[in-house]
């Protein structure tokens, strides 16, 4: 008989032997020796299913996830089998592990010192495309029920671990939000606003109306203009989330749009709109708490760049230059 089979069939017997034996302690040591000794490099990570009512099925999986990730050609169901059984044993935490070898792992188990990953919230998701982000993610576990207000949560990247609720994660956001605008608020002299949802409220617009980051400084100092000068603010992206909420896009705002009654309806009402209407990012609640001045009251997007304009014949002109090119 080979010494494939000899091994092959003296670790099945003993992992066997130990399964029905009720002595846990030197079934586990003995475990770890075998373990040990193996020293069996591995291709990648091993995952630990959640513990369910089927023992058995539970057991049987974690055997499989193992046996996935063994390299070796000498007995990788048997040690897969002992490593389920160690893992049973202890208890282990569900969870994905990783390490250069079966051991390596073990001690990442005990450790529980799970791989971490990682999910980027992107700036200006209203709080429902951030529900769906997550909600698609197949690595979190669970239903949000407790959606967030609008304009409450940090777009930014988020590290995890495997299972982790969703709704955890999602009040993870609104924590790192909160800590960062109170410091924000805090720190700073300005007295533009008179309380912090009216400055949340106003970086929401900038983030939406921006293109990039260069251009918000600019912006925020149009929107300050008019609503100094008691002009309608005019924002196209206020408009669109009157009408779907944040939960789908309109890629352009017609007449029949502006004539719709809205608490967001910018062209109807003066002042800021009632609620958020994105997450706005970090670089738009900065700009926003202590917008630079200008004098243009007027502005509007190109392919290539964004034209600002001082007056309204300035910029009825510049749109109409576009029309003829």
């Amino acid at each position: 008989m080979s010494l494939y089979y000899v091994n092959e069939c003296f670790l099945l017997c003993a992992s066997i032997f130990f399964l029905y034996r009720t002595y846990k302690l030197a079934l586990t040591t003995v475990s770890l020796l075998i373990i040990h000794l193996l020293q069996t490099h591995t291709s990648e990570y091993v995952y630990l299913p959640k513990r369910n009512k089927s023992k058995m099925h539970t057991f049987y999986q974690t055997i499989h996830n193992f046996q996935k990730i063994q390299t070796n050609k000498c007995s990788p169901f048997a040690s897969s089998i002992v490593l389920a059984l160690f893992s049973y044993l202890i208890k282990a935490q569900s969870g994905e592990y990783d390490g250069k070898t079966n051991f390596e792992i073990i001690k990442n188990i005990l450790n529980k010192k799970m791989i971490l990953r990682k999910i980027t919230i992107p700036e200006g998701l209203s709080i429902h495309q951030v529900c769906e982000l997550l909600n698609q993610c197949e690595f979190l576990d669970g239903a949000i029920d407790n959606v967030p207000h609008e304009g409450s949560i940090l777009p930014e990247t988020y590290f995890y671990t495997r299972n982790t609720k969703a709704q955890v994660l999602l009040t993870k956001m609104s924590e790192a939000f909160t800590n960062v605008t109170n410091q924000l608020w805090n720190n700073t002299d300005q007295r533009r606003w008179k309380n912090k949802n009216d400055w949340i409220i106003f970086a929401s617009i900038i983030q939406k109306e921006a293109k990039d980051e260069e251009e918000m400084g600019l912006i925020a100092s149009v929107f300050i203009n008019r609503i100094e000068h008691n002009m309608y603010l005019d924002s196209d992206p206020c408009v669109i989330y009157g009408i779907t909420n944040g939960k789908s896009h309109i890629n352009r705002v017609l007449k029949q749009h502006i004539q719709i009654n809205s608490d967001y309806n910018t062209y109807k009402k003066k002042g800021l709109p009632k609620t958020p209407i994105c997450n706005p990012g970090l670089h738009a609640l900065i700009i926003s708490l202590n917008p630079p001045k200008s004098e243009y009251k007027f502005f509007h997007h190109r392919q290539i760049n964004t034209v600002f304009s001082k007056s309204l014949n300035d910029h009825i002109n510049s749109l109409k230059n576009i029309q003829n090119t």
